[in-house]
């Protein structure tokens, strides 16, 4: 329901992506129980920062579709972001199994994640990056790269 009431905008602060992530991981929580836990790193200056309207939930979605369910006891996926010499980073992680040999491949293959690359690319051109990847402690991660700008909500339609 939320998403048929968020303004048309092709960029929304970090919060408010933040705040439906939360609505949709609710909902992960109840259906899977104690499989799921969700941890968050995300600092305080960064709130504000615009992103790509619903960006993070099919990130989190994929970790939670292809890292943790596959396993019995369930996993942790966390978010982080932060900021990196006038950049945002935000990282979307689990503690599944990985991602084999050839992360980038996935990149191509998922509706998912070639659909925020081609947003990424709409919106930023080559000044945003999208890399997938093992963990350093196994597991994938996701890495959005983006430049760190602010404004009202919705800026950036189109």
């Amino acid at each position: 329901r939320v998403t048929l009431q968020e303004p048309d905008a092709a960029k929304v602060p970090l919060r408010r992506e933040l705040e439906i992530l939360d609505l949709y991981l609710e909902i992960m929580k109840t259906r899977f129980g104690g499989r799921l836990a969700v941890s968050y790193d995300v600092a305080p200056e960064t709130l504000p920062a615009l992103v790509p309207s619903f960006s993070l939930q099919p990130l989190v979605e994929n970790a939670i579709k292809h890292g943790l369910l596959p396993r019995a006891e369930g996993g942790t996926v966390s978010i982080a972001a932060g900021r990196d010499d006038g950049r945002l980073v935000v990282l979307v992680s689990d503690d599944g199994p990985g991602l084999g040999r050839d992360p980038g491949a996935l990149l191509e293959k998922g509706v998912g994640l070639k659909n925020i690359r081609s947003r990424l690319q709409g919106l930023y051109g080559a000044g945003a990056a999208l890399r997938l990847e093992t963990g350093p402690a196994g597991g994938a991660r996701v890495s959005l790269d983006i430049p760190f700008e602010t404004g009202p909500a919705g800026q950036g339609k189109g």
